[in-house]
Formats: structure tokens, C-alpha cells, sequence
């Protein structure tokens, strides 16, 4: 309810921006006797005033992100987190908001480019640790090692997720460069392209993965369910590995 309330305000107080001051022209007109330029230049100046209050916008995002254009050309920084599991958050963060910084002091003139390449990687795959996702972050360290660069982000998309952008894409942030923005971009599309039969293996069957679980010699096992996922509109109630295990007279088995 108090997002509903501070949308409708925000609305409110943008259309009356909007409106207000022609509705009101001709009364200012004739209270400060101004003729049709000077009224002009008192409309002009508010507008400069109006867009001098606008604030540079960074943000830091998740590397499942799906990164869409507008995304980025809407953010004056896009940082994005670089591990999976997500343990640079505060790093990202810090990085976001010093660009931010030093792009209000006129220390730098950041120059952004975007790839999205038509590939999505099995969620199973995007351990940043793990092979060939971590010779993308390698790629992209040695990229953001290079003169120029303020920031280089491998974002791994959320494949389970309902949306036009969804996939893997690259950004590059360069100060003042953006040929060099769009090389680094490229560069690891290319790279994430070449690598996609790799990124998109994985994955036991439920037959096999209970049979090899009743063979192990140590308990418990886990089995994790990841396509019955509440971040791509799963209620997380599937029972598909139950019916699997009465079938297979599979005993011991606890769902979670």
C-alpha cells in the first residue's frame, strides 16, 4: 500500500511539472508584466535549475541479473557482483558508488557498452569457480586490468526467469572510450559464445541420481531439485522425485 501511494504522488507531482506551468503562464505573464520572450527565458531557467537537481544514478546488481539496453543506458554506472555464491556484494557496491563519485568531481567521463549474445548457461554452470565459467572471470580480469578501463562485469542471467532480456551479456565500463568499451564487450561474447556447449551441460537425470544415492556408502545424500525454483515461479512443491523414488522402491527418502 505505501508503494502504491508513493508511485501515485511521484506521478502526481511529475504531471504537475508538466502542466502547472501553462496553466499558470498567463497569470505570471501579467503579474510580472512580462512579454512572450521573457516569459520564455523564466521557463527555460526553471528547466536548467530542474535538470541541474537530477542525480547521476549507479547501481550494483546481481550477477543473475538480465540485462536489458534500457537498463543500462538509464544508470550512469552499472556494476554487477563477479563470484557465485555472491561474496563481493560490498565490493561491487563501494566500486558502484566511487565511479558514481568520480564522475560528480569531473574525474571521469564513464563510457559504457553492452553485449547480449542469444545464450542462455545451465544454472548448474555458473559456479565462478568452476570451469569454463571461471576462465570468464579470468578473461574478464585480465580485460580490466587494461589502461582506461573502470569496470569490467561477466553477468551470468537467471535462465529460469520470464523476460524478453533473459541471458548471459557482458558490460565494460571505460573512461572516455567507448571503442574500447565496445572491444571489451565483444571480446567476452565472443569468448562466453564459443564456450556455450560447455556452459550448458550438466545435470543427473532423477532415476540415476536416486540409484547412485541408495549405492552410496555415506548418508545422507541430498538431492537438490534446482528447476523447482521459486525465483523462476516455482511454488517449490514438486513431488517429481518422490513418485521417482515409490517407483524405483528407492527407501529413506526425506523431502524437504
Amino acid at each position: 500500500m505505501r508503494f502504491l501511494v508513493a508511485l501515485v504522488a511521484a506521478f502526481s507531482i511529475g504531471h504537475a511539472y508538466r502542466t502547472l506551468p501553462a496553466a499558470l503562464a498567463p497569470a505570471i505573464a501579467a503579474e510580472l508584466a512580462l512579454e512572450p520572450w521573457a516569459l520564455g527565458v523564466f521557463g527555460a531557467a526553471f528547466n536548467v535549475v530542474f535538470a541541474a537537481m537530477q542525480l547521476p544514478i549507479g547501481v550494483a546488481l546481481d550477477m543473475h541479473a538480465n540485462i536489458s539496453r534500457q537498463m543500462i543506458e538509464n544508470a550512469d554506472i552499472t556494476t554487477v557482483y563477479q563470484t557465485n555464491p555472491h561474496i563481493d556484494t560490498k565490493e561491487q557496491a563501494i566500486l558502484c558508488a566511487n565511479l558514481v563519485l568520480d564522475m560528480v568531481r569531473g574525474k571521469i567521463k564513464p563510457t559504457t557498452a553492452l553485449e547480449t549474445p542469444p545464450l542462455l548457461v545451465n544454472i548448474l554452470n555458473q559456479g565462478t569457480a568452476d570451469k569454463p565459467m571461471s576462465d570468464l572471470i579470468r578473461l574478464a580480469d585480465e580485460q580490466r586490468k587494461r589502461p582506461g578501463v573502470l569496470s569490467v562485469s561477466v553477468v551470468e542471467g537467471y535462465p529460469y526467469a520470464d523476460v524478453a532480456e533473459m541471458g548471459m551479456s557482458f558490460i565494460a565500463i571505460t573512461d572516455n572510450n567507448q571503442d574500447l568499451a565496445n572491444e571489451i564487450a565483444k571480446t567476452l561474447s565472443d569468448a562466453a559464445w564459443s564456450m556455450r556447449a560447455a556452459l550448458n551441460t550438466g545435470g543427473t537425470p532423477v532415476d540415476e541420481a536416486l540409484m547412485r544415492a541408495r549405492a552410496a556408502n555415506v548418508n545422507p545424500v541430498v538431492l537438490f531439485d534446482v528447476g523447482d525454483n521459486v525465483g523462476g515461479g516455482s511454488p517449490a512443491d514438486s513431488t517429481l522425485v518422490l513418485h521417482a523414488a515409490r517407483r524405483l522402491k528407492v527407501p529413506g527418502v526425506l523431502q524437504a
